[in-house]
């Protein structure tokens, strides 16, 4: 019975990680693809690449942001074990 205990308990975390990773995947993405569309008409651009002669209907304006890159349980497991056995995460 102890053995059984000892190989549960990881994989029923290994599970709720896998479920509850994928629901959030899913709600954030489905969150991005309603927002797209409210600044789908902005002229976007950076520093080393300009976009070129664009005529604007208003003056240009300079926005930044930051991005928070966040990974699940189970995915951060996964790559951890490929990565010890070998391989490229993508």
């Amino acid at each position: 019975m102890s053995d059984l205990v000892i190989f549960l308990v990881p994989v029923v975390i290994l599970v709720v990680f896998l479920i509850v990773g994928h629901m959030t995947e899913a709600k954030h993405l489905k969150s991005l693809a309603a927002r797209e569309p409210q600044v789908a008409d902005l002229t976007v651009t950076t520093l080393k690449r300009p976009c070129g002669q664009v005529l604007l209907d208003r003056p240009p304006t300079v926005v930044w942001g930051e991005a928070v890159i966040a990974s699940d349980g189970f995915k951060s497991w996964l790559f951890g074990l490929k990565n010890l056995v070998g391989g490229e995460s993508k």
